[in-house]
């Protein structure tokens, strides 16, 4: 078990999401590679019978959860911004490939490119071979049939991640063809998926639900153009503010669970959307401190499931890194450092966050006249950029 587990009780297995989101815990706690590089090689070296990545490793089972085989791109587009490590993905690129050529004949298809979930139990065989999308929403606020947004959304995430890596590694022929892939997908999922009346995207072809997953997801896919982002930014602002629906804790249901708010919250810092990232970390995790706990669930309202689930855990990373302000502009060189505070309601802030040469020491403070006063030490030879 030196790897990356879900919850240390009921499963111990090494799941795909469960994972990268602890690779980027790691990122903000400690820095570490080495376990996340044992992640990716044990997935690469195990998949199912059909190519893609299964959703947990290692197992002799078909057992795929078709989201979790795309985010594991995300994972290697992760490690090697992190790393550099051009020799990695070199090796498992052919994996990578296999990996993605499942999900490109599924675009294939049909005419847009776009990919429906209606479609995965006519091409799945094994013993799980669904969509797992976000499990705490329900229907009545994401619908789960049809061509999907969400996992569109997800697909074209994975298609700039791989063309990203085969840029770094000069593979020039799978760079222009997913090149052109994101391009096509991108413009139909806009065409499809955008709610003129409503401002938003839908989660499906009749628009009968806009949840903030197809929304953020689309963020994160750079599909919405620069005038669609204030409409965006509203329907985001006025939902989320009911993210719990009765208003007030989660016995009644809840908009997303810990696990997907990894990727709303990604979103949100990417609209520049803080206040309201902060206000939902301490709607949702602040319930959990309320009732006494010390680890982080793995969902808001299922009371029978783990109570100590580390992909739950993500909020200490946005809030060492943004609240800190660390960022690496130039990754994977790392000579660079960029410090952008993004916080709302934060007065100060001091802690320090890994750099391959040490550790970067962030302090700052407001003064009286409101401007942030800043004590930073890095290790030698690192460029400080404020």
């Amino acid at each position: 078990e030196d790897s990356y587990i879900d919850c240390p009780t009921r499963e111990r297995g090494m799941y795909a999401r469960d994972g990268i989101i602890q690779y980027f815990n790691n990122l903000a706690f400690f820095g570490d590679h080495s376990l996340m590089k044992r992640f990716l090689t044990l997935f690469a070296n195990d998949p199912a019978s059909d190519g893609r990545m299964k959703a947990v490793c290692p197992t002799s089972a078909d057992y795929v959860i078709n989201d979790f085989a795309l985010n594991l791109m995300d994972g290697f587009y992760a490690y090697y911004v992190n790393t550099g490590d051009q020799t990695f993905i070199k090796e498992n690129w052919n994996a990578i490939l296999k990996n993605m050529q499942w999900f490109d004949k599924l675009s294939n298809t049909n005419a847009s490119g776009l990919l429906s979930l209606n479609f995965l139990g006519k091409r799945t065989k094994g013993y799980y071979g669904g969509f797992h999308g976000d499990l705490s929403p329900t229907d009545k606020h994401m619908c789960k049939t049809g061509f999907s947004c969400a996992f569109t959304c997800f697909y074209i995430c994975a298609i700039r991640a791989v063309k990203f890596l085969a840029d770094a590694i000069d593979d020039s022929k799978i760079a222009l063809e997913y090149s052109k892939r994101i391009k096509k997908v991108s413009k139909n999922a806009q065409k499809y998926f955008w709610d003129k009346k409503r401002n938003c995207f839908s989660d499906d072809f009749d628009h009968t639900t806009h949840s903030v997953q197809a929304n953020s997801l689309a963020v994160l896919a750079d599909i919405p153009s620069e005038k669609q982002l204030p409409g965006i930014r509203e329907h985001l602002d006025e939902t989320l503010n009911f993210f719990f629906i009765n208003g007030y804790d989660a016995s009644n249901g809840v908009l997303f669970s810990p696990s997907f708010a990894f990727y709303i919250f990604e979103a949100l810092y990417k609209l520049g959307m803080i206040e309201r990232v902060e206000d939902l970390m301490v709607k949702g995790w602040g319930s959990m401190l309320s009732k006494g706990l010390k680890t982080c669930r793995e969902y808001f309202e299922r009371h029978h499931d783990s109570f100590c689930h580390a992909w739950s855990a993500h909020p200490a990373y946005f809030l060492s890194k943004n609240i800190l302000g660390v960022t690496y502009p130039d990754a994977p060189d790392f000579n660079k450092v960029r410090i952008n505070v993004q916080s709302s309601s934060v007065k100060w802030a001091e802690g320090t966050y890994p750099h391959p040469k040490g550790v970067i020491h962030v302090k700052w403070h407001f003064d009286k006249n409101g401007k942030r006063i800043f004590r930073i030490k890095a290790p030698k030879c690192v460029k400080i950029d404020i």
